[in-house]
């Protein structure tokens, strides 16, 4: 990164509020999370057109710690609460969730998926559900990662994860999470 585009994060985050900045963190934090560069490789794109995807993608992750160090100076307590509301995701296999889509960070639409399992911080699920039970589903997944060593799994940040499509379409529009 520039010195000049370090300058102009910190001139634009000196005129935002404590919580815009917080919410300009978490979707700087999201952008972060989907590099596309390795399927840019395997598509055959040209090689200058992945240099620039790199560098780009290294942009957003110093931008996203910029703002997180500029959140840690203002006392801002990131991802606070976060626990709590990890512990109230008890979502079962096989059961449908809803999660937030989204796009560069920002929040934009919800969808459904199959729920496989869950780790501390994301859930991995199938986007396979209509009319396919459970084992159907698992054994498509089986199929695909012996034949193609590779199968389509879904991973998203638990917390754009719901029960209901109510509840996600509030997170959606900027309520509870």
């Amino acid at each position: 990164m520039l010195k000049r585009e370090r300058q102009e994060i910190l001139n634009w985050a000196a005129g935002l509020s404590d919580k815009k900045l917080e919410e300009e963190y978490y979707s700087a934090a999201y952008a972060c999370c989907d590099s596309a560069v390795e399927e840019m490789y395997e598509r055959g794109y040209a090689e200058e057109d992945i240099r620039e995807r790199e560098k780009y993608e290294k942009y957003l992750s110093e931008r996203s710690d910029i703002i997180e160090s500029l959140c840690m100076s203002r006392g801002i307590k990131l991802w606070e609460g976060c626990g709590k509301m990890k512990e109230n995701k008890n979502f079962e296999m096989g059961q449908e969730v809803w999660f937030v889509e989204r796009e560069c960070g920002e929040a934009v639409d919800v969808s459904c998926v199959l729920f496989l399992a869950k780790s501390k911080d994301c859930i991995i699920a199938s986007a396979w559900i209509n009319d396919y039970d459970f084992d159907e589903i698992i054994n498509y997944h089986i199929e695909e990662t012996a034949n193609n060593f590779d199968t389509d799994l879904k991973v998203y940040p638990i917390d754009d994860c719901f029960n209901t499509r109510e509840e996600a379409e509030q997170a959606l529009k900027g309520g509870a999470k």
